[in-house]
């Protein structure tokens, strides 16, 4: 599974060869209270990982320097944290959690040369280059992630950082 968190749009991908290939997207409204909206997300993760008996999950971990209002970094911190709640409930039975950095999945991924990502375009592209048929930004970015983590077990990485989380994953995909 991997996952693309926001308050708002949360982009979900789970893939097991032959078994199944889903993607998702857990959508909250403002109108919603933010006790809602984590509720949502929470449930929504715990019955996904449940249902479709997740064990590795890729998680996009921002480098919160990279927003500049207060609001919006505790706003994205408590998202994640109730996305790790829904990942470390004892019922869950994830094995294995990855924090991916945006800018190391990018960086992999970077050849594919793909038009800005709130343009209707990305999800266009990516959905022929892909032949799938995602609705969303947040599910394309959950399936990019996926298949750069993959794609990263399979070759050659380029930094210290894609070497590090390379051994980390060492016989996840076996």
């Amino acid at each position: 599974m991997s996952i693309d968190p926001s308050l708002r749009s949360t982009g979900i991908y789970i893939y097991r060869p032959g078994i199944y290939d889903f993607s998702f997207t857990i959508k909250t409204s403002k109108k919603d209270n933010i006790k809602e909206s984590y509720n949502k997300i929470n449930s929504s993760l715990k019955t996904l990982i449940l249902s479709f008996n997740v064990r590795i999950v890729f998680l996009e971990d921002y480098a919160y320097k990279e927003f500049g209002r207060v609001s919006s970094i505790s706003k994205i911190a408590e998202v994640k944290g109730i996305i790790l709640n829904a990942i470390y409930d004892q019922e869950s039975g994830v094995e294995k959690l990855f924090l991916i950095p945006i800018s190391t999945w990018k960086s992999i991924l970077n050849n594919l040369k793909l038009p800005k990502r709130k343009n209707k375009q990305y999800i266009n592209t990516v959905n022929q280059k892909y032949n799938r048929n995602f609705k969303t930004c947040d599910e394309v970015d959950a399936f990019l992630m996926f298949t750069a983590m993959n794609l990263l077990n399979q070759g050659v990485t380029k930094t210290n950082k894609q070497l590090k989380l390379k051994e980390e994953m060492y016989g996840i995909w076996d």
